[in-house]
């Protein structure tokens, strides 16, 4: 939640016209000339091929070191070089490619500073002992779509993904487990009853929090509406963490667990998260869940093969392997650009009578 003042430095104040956006962007400069900024040419129609390396497999997110300093470079204010012209001119130009940015049209170019797309929800391969094994990363499952989005459940449709409950992707809640490895051994189904298990390395006090954390969610009515809508109004104002710490008086280790929790769920911590969207995501009882191996990536690789068939060329939408060369050959109208951190957008000219957006 950001204050006011913050807004504002930001930006957040400020209308975005849509001259911004229709008239054309031309992007100014590429990653790669920009030191400490990993990444393919803007200038290059067949960028190099793309390794993921192992050190991707270690971060949350796909939030390596290299990837985010030339982020924290900007935010303390540090000037960049000016960089090549690459002449590109694009109807769009989106700064990232997750799931959010997947989902474009006309001939339109998505830059992100990742290695892989998809942002939060990205995943894991690996191999162990000659199998390849395909988990998630980060964001994990597909909630079923309620009738009130009827956008979204035509786009899931439209990709092909059957979300019925007799779908292969569909998890009951029975089915679904989590296990905890903790000082070097497997809690089972830790979050249903492994936290007060005799492996359990937490403290009476603490279980007995988490069990009361439990109770308001599981007791939790979604009615009447406008008393709900009160509510939350209120707990919009604070964050979870605030909400079980301080209104509720829970041990700090409850809302450790509880993050562990969250941060799969929204790549973002109790510390950042409403109180009003936590209840958001922890109340309304058992639902079915929709999941690939590795997660949403799954999701995303529907959207990527929708946009650039040929990166896959045929082949199965999560099992196969990527032609990452492809996401950003100069045929694409869609053109997908890893590795590719902006540090400026500005019009060319007065943002009043200016044709074009400069990126670098």
């Amino acid at each position: 939640m950001l204050s006011a003042r913050e807004r504002k430095r930001l930006g957040l104040d400020r209308p975005i016209t849509r001259r911004d956006f229709i008239k054309g962007m031309m992007v100014g400069a590429g990653s790669l000339v920009l030191s400490g900024c990993s990444g393919s040419t803007f200038g290059s129609d067949t960028p190099p091929a793309l390794t993921l390396p192992p050190s991707v497999h270690s971060y949350f997110g796909g939030d390596t070191p290299d990837t985010i300093s030339t982020c924290h470079r900007v935010h303390n204010g540090e000037s960049f070089d000016q960089g090549e012209d690459t002449g590109e001119i694009y109807d769009l130009v989106v700064v990232g490619a997750g799931l959010g940015g997947l989902t474009p049209e006309e001939k339109i170019l998505l830059l992100d500073n990742h290695v892989d797309f998809g942002g939060d929800a990205q995943r894991n391969e690996l191999t162990v002992k000659g199998q390849r094994i395909i988990v998630t990363q980060a964001c994990d499952y597909q909630w079923a779509i309620g009738s009130e989005y009827a956008q979204v459940k035509k786009l899931w449709d439209d990709l092909g993904i059957d979300l019925s409950p007799t779908s292969d992707l569909a998890l009951a809640p029975e089915a679904y487990h989590e296990h905890l490895f903790v000082n070097g051994e497997w809690i089972r189904d830790f979050w249903e009853t492994g936290y007060n298990s005799v492996s359990s390395p937490w403290s009476k006090q603490v279980q007995d929090d988490y069990d009361a954390f439990w109770e308001i969610m599981e007791s939790f009515k979604w009615e009447p509406w406008a008393q709900v809508k009160a509510e939350l109004a209120e707990w919009d104002k604070i964050s979870f963490k605030e909400w079980m710490e301080d209104v509720n008086g829970w041990d700090p280790q409850v809302t450790h667990l509880i993050d562990m929790w969250v941060r799969s769920d929204y790549g973002a911590g109790v510390d950042t998260l409403s109180a009003a969207c936590g209840f958001w995501n922890f109340t309304g009882g058992d639902f079915v869940r929709y999941k690939w191996p590795g997660g949403m990536s799954g999701f995303a690789r529907h959207l990527v093969n929708a946009l650039i068939p040929q990166a896959l060329n045929g082949q199965d939408v999560i099992t196969g392997n990527m032609d990452r060369n492809a996401l950003d050959s100069s045929e694409n109208n869609v053109r997908i650009r890893l590795e590719s951190t902006v540090v400026e957008v500005r019009h060319e000219g007065s943002a009043e009578s200016s044709d074009h957006v400069l990126i670098k």
